[in-house]
Formats: structure tokens, sequence, C-alpha cells
């Protein structure tokens, strides 16, 4: 993942905008929008054991996933004011969590 440089945004099609709702998210894989307009963010990625990463670092796989534990935690969002951007962010569900909103 590559972030925004300062002041950047991407390119939208003509008649739209786009603004950064939320940052910092840790491996973010799902999102789902509730009829409330709260977002549920799942951040995870896959667990990988000793050996795994090492035989990921050899083959050169670890340049291209994140070998690091996973955050398994599903975070929610909302914008309390309005300006589309999340004011508010808590953990909605931690640790131990596999797909939930898949569900």
């Amino acid at each position: 993942m590559i972030g925004w440089k300062n002041g950047r945004t991407p390119k939208a099609p003509q008649g739209f905008t786009v603004t950064k709702y939320a940052d910092g998210l840790e491996n973010p894989r799902w999102m789902y929008v509730t009829p409330d307009g709260d977002v549920l963010v799942a951040q995870s990625n896959s667990n990988y054991g000793f050996f795994k990463k090492i035989g990921a670092w050899i083959i050169g796989a670890g340049k291209s996933k994140s070998l690091k534990h996973s955050a398994d935690v599903n975070t929610l969002l909302r914008d309390t004011n309005g300006d589309g951007i999340a004011e508010l962010r808590e953990t909605f569900l931690e640790k131990g969590l596999t797909n939930l909103l898949e569900c």
C-alpha cells in the first residue's frame, strides 16, 4: 500500500471529488457501510509461522506480502458531523476473528 503524498489525492472523474475519510489503518481488507452510515473495517492479514516467514524471505515473497502479525481487529468509523471525515474511531471487535464481514 502506498499512501497519498502531501497535498495530493487520487484523480477522480469529472464531477467527483476524493477526500480521505480515515487513515492509519493496518492492512484493511474488507469494508462494510451499515444502514446508518457507519463504516466497519476489517484489518487483517495472513499469520505466518517462523519457518514460512524464513521461506518467504528466501524466495523474495516478503516484498509482496506483509509478514508481520495480523492486527485481527474490526474498527468502527463514524462521521459524526457530516463533513466526510470519520471523527469517531473505535474498536468494534478484536482478536481471534476470521472474516466477520463476510457473514
